[in-house]
This record gives structure tokens, sequence and C-alpha cells, in this order.
């Protein structure tokens, strides 16, 4: 080494950080639908079951779309509940998921079979390998909403899962919008819940097996088996999708503060909610 190189290169570390950090550090965002395009063409259809809809305009009245002028609204009416089906796409080791949700305050609550939204599922028949990652919209009483995490069969905490009690998780409140996020590392098997910048899941697994949505297993609302009327409203906007194949992003995925500006895959990434409560 040349003398004195070492002295440089702590020099530059220590000038430029972030510099260094984005160098070493490929991420970016390969899905992005705000749903301002009016529709919901960017996702597919589950099977059979009804695509969920873009609105301008709540039924309750409270919030309008998180960001622009509309936003994506899956209700289950208590027969065929509708959905959107994310798109396949390739990663590394590393994927997050993040979306912005708000529940409509006519949303019923019930402590059975609660409504799942923002799920990632894998099921091949193999128990091995089964992968399933949802939150949960609805005990009655919740504060937060719930969420599950099973990676390879495996659920998180001994076979419990988050009851949405964090004291400063209110995200199951109807009165303001919301931010979810997933983050999986196939690699490593850590996996991590964040609602509300409040980190509710921190595991590690071991190397994944299953499929963590890349194959188009991530899904806007999914069942509920509890008997319900006719409108349970769940309203999504700003849904993201970022991995270590993307490219483009500041931030870190596995800290879920990545972001992405705008340009051809979408709006830049909205401001971080005002909670600013985010743990590690």
């Amino acid at each position: 080494m040349i003398k004195g190189a070492g002295w440089l290169i702590i020099a530059l570390v220590a000038l430029c950080p972030l510099a260094l950090a984005d160098i070493s550090y490929a991420a970016g965002r390969i899905f992005f639908d705000d749903a301002e395009t009016g529709n919901a063409n960017l996702w597919t259809a589950d099977g059979t079951r009804p695509k969920c809809t873009v609105v301008s305009s709540s039924a309750d009245r409270l919030k309008g779309p998180y960001a622009g002028s509309y936003m994506i609204q899956c209700n289950d009416p208590g027969s065929a509940w509708q959905t959107l089906r994310g798109p396949t796409f390739s990663i590394g080791s590393e994927v997050l998921y993040r979306y912005r949700v708000r529940v409509d305050s006519n949303h019923d609550s019930t402590d059975g079979s609660v409504h799942k939204i923002g799920r990632i599922f894998h099921w091949t028949g193999d128990s091995n390998t089964y992968v399933d990652v949802f939150s949960m919209v609805g005990g009655v009483g919740d504060q937060g909403l719930r969420n599950d995490l099973i990676i390879d069969g495996e659920r998180a905490r001994g076979g419990a899962l988050y009851w949405g009690d964090h004291p400063n998780d209110h995200t199951a409140s109807p009165s303001t919008w919301h931010q979810v996020e997933y983050y999986i590392n196939t690699i490593t098997g850590a996996a991590k819940v964040w609602h509300d910048d409040i980190l509710v899941q921190n595991e590690v697994y071991g190397p994944v097996r299953g499929g963590v949505g890349n194959a188009g297993e991530f899904y806007m609302t999914s069942n509920w088996e509890d008997a319900r009327d006719g409108t349970n409203y769940v309203y999504f906007d700003n849904v993201e999708i970022f991995t270590d194949l993307g490219t483009g992003g500041v931030g870190s995925l596995s800290l879920g503060d990545i972001a992405q500006g705008g340009g051809s895959s979408g709006a830049a990434t909205p401001p971080a909610l005002p909670t600013n409560l985010r743990v590690q």
C-alpha cells in the first residue's frame, strides 16, 4: 500500500460517508403503484376473485388519498373478497415491501379470523417452505393492526403473532393514514415488520427456502372467515417494492428507510410519516 493511503481512506470516509454508502449499497424500487393512473392495471387478478378498485374518495369521508388524487379501495362484502396480486420480479437476497393503508371507520371488528391485508403467501403443498406474512384488521378494541410472520413453516416468537399491542401502534385507527413495511433477507433469514416505523417483528430464521412474494405472491387483501356486513373497505396508496437488484434507491433495505426519486418507475417516495418512531 502507498504510504499514507490508509489515512486518505479514513479522511474520505469522514468527509463523505453517504457517498461511500451509496457506492457500496445497490438497491432500488422495482414496483410502484400510487393509483394516479386512475386504474389498477399494473396489478393482476387472483383467479376469479374481483379486483380492488381505484377511487378518489372514501366511503367514510374521513380521509382522501394519501398522496395525489386516487387510492386503491378493497372490500370484503362477506362473499368473494376483492384483492390485487403483485408483479413477478427477481431478487438477489433482499426485498422490502412498503404500503400506506387506512381502514375505513365502517370496517367490522371481529376476534376470530380477522381481515388479512398486505399478504405475502407462498404455498406449494410443502409445509417446510410455507411462507405467510400479513397484517390483520380487526380485533375488537385493537388500536394497532396485528401481524403474523411465518417463514418456512415457522411462526415468529415461538408460535405467537404480534397482537397490535405496542403502546405507540395506532395503525388500526381510521383517523389517519399509516405505513406498513415487510423486510426479508433470504440468505440470512432476517425478517422484520414495521407498523408506522415501529419494529413489531424482528426474527432470524436461517436461509429462506420458500417464496417471499417475487413470484406474484403478494396480495393487497386476502380472506376473512368471520361473519361481517357488506361494507368493509381498506384503502391503500403509494405501494412500493424494493429489492437488492433494483437501482436508484437511497437508504437501507434492512433498516426500512430506503427511498426512491421519481422517474420511469413512478413518483418519488413520499416523505416519512410524522410519527418518527422507527426503532431497530
